[in-house]
């Protein structure tokens, strides 16, 4: 599906997405507030951070949107998709802090799950539409399976991103700081036998759960825009 190039700035940011979004958020921050004042400790703060992470693609995204008609051209793509995906892997991410469910907090565990998802939630929303934004702009320049191909190669590089920062503890400032260490994570597995099967089984579970609800979402941005 094509954007309008006569669409508003005001469009571009999409304030009728950026209010159930903030919402959310809003939402999320209030439901840790209230477990620190509950429970007197900060423990799940750190959520507060891994959102902010996960809001980076969805801010790269709209300057992205915004700017393509004043700096148009495969320079600008390339631009925005260098900064965009090496964030990407942070929206998805806050699904595996529900690991942190297994241990025994002074709180329900339905609170903290709750605490969790909705958070990840957010965040994988914001990822998703940032994911779409960039479909689109390739979409538009090489045809719409192009754009799809785009779409299942970065939740599959996600998926890889989310071993590297979840099992092997890496983040997206490593891939500046420790390239080459990061390189090194990220292929071992390929030379160890025993290692392999499971660290694929990792990824590939992670990609089919980002491409089912990605899938889910895309189709919901598609239907105002098909005839009922």
């Amino acid at each position: 599906m094509s954007e309008p190039s006569s669409l508003t700035i005001t469009q571009k940011l999409r304030p009728g997405l950026l209010l159930p979004f903030s919402l959310l958020g809003l939402f999320s921050v209030a439901l840790l507030f209230f477990r620190i004042r509950y429970t007197g400790t900060p423990y799940f703060s750190f959520l507060v951070w891994n959102l902010f992470l996960a809001l980076i693609p969805l801010a790269v995204s709209t300057i992205f949107r915004l700017g393509e008609n004043r700096f148009q051209g495969l320079p600008w793509l390339v631009a925005g998709l260098a900064l965009w995906l090496p964030f990407f892997p942070n929206a998805p991410y806050i699904i595996t802090d529900l690991i942190h469910l297994r241990y025994r907090m002074n709180m329900p565990v339905w609170f903290d799950a709750l605490l969790i998802l909705s958070f990840a939630l957010c965040g994988l929303l914001a990822g998703f539409l940032s994911l779409w934004d960039f479909e689109q702009a390739i979409a538009r320049r090489w045809g719409a399976w192009a754009g799809v191909g785009f779409s299942g190669l970065t939740l599959f590089l996600a998926g890889v991103g989310i071993y590297l920062g979840r099992f092997l503890r890496w983040n997206s400032w490593d891939l500046l700081h420790h390239p080459r260490a990061v390189l090194t994570d990220t292929l071992q597995p390929f030379f160890q036998p025993g290692a392999f099967l499971p660290v694929l089984g990792v990824i590939g579970f992670i990609f089919m759960f980002q491409a089912c609800v990605y899938l889910c979402f895309r189709q919901m941005l598609r239907l105002p825009h098909e005839t009922i």
